[in-house]
This record gives C-alpha cells, structure tokens and sequence, in this order.
C-alpha cells in the first residue's frame, strides 16, 4: 500500500478487585512506636479506615492512618491504652451522596 501502515499497540494490565490480606499479630514493645499493615490486594480501592475494638481511629494524637499504603502507626504504645483488637476496613466503591 502506498499509503502506508501505522500500527499502534497497548497493553492491558487486569487486576482483580480489592481485598484485604489476614494481618497477622503483633506484638509491640511499650514506650516504642509500632507499625500495623493492612495488606490491600487489587484495585481499585477508594479508602481504608482503622479500628480498634470496632471503634474508628484515629482517636489520639499518638495514632497516625497512612491512606496511601494501609500502614496504622502507634506511637509511644501504652499496654492500658493501646492493646486491643485492631481491624482495617477497605471501602472498594466510592460512596455517593443521596
């Protein structure tokens, strides 16, 4: 063909839908700061909330929520204050206003 040929190519990357990893216990020494991941696999996700003993944090200045990677930071751990059952929560569709 005199014209010619253009040839234009993509690649597609399929990603199955968010879910969360099992977390694993911790333990954390008192006095220190300690990390808990929430391991998000899949996309897309619009948010993750941390619990602990189904109450939403965070709710002192020594909690620190890092959305862009799951991470949950403690600073300081206090066994009275801190020890408890901590949950991640993944909201996977955004929600909308009625």
């Amino acid at each position: 063909n005199s014209a010619g040929v253009v040839l234009y190519q993509a690649r597609i990357n399929v990603r199955g839908p968010a879910s969360i990893r099992p977390m694993k216990n911790i333990t954390a020494i008192a006095g220190r700061d300690t990390y808990i991941h929430c391991r998000v696999i899949g996309y897309p996700y619009y948010s993750i909330k941390w619990y602990k003993n189904s109450n939403l944090l965070p709710f002192n200045h020594r909690q620190v929520a890092f959305e862009n990677n799951g991470t949950l930071k403690l600073s300081d751990v206090q066994k009275e204050v801190d020890e408890g059952e901590y949950t991640c929560n993944v909201l996977v569709q955004p929600q909308l206003s009625t």
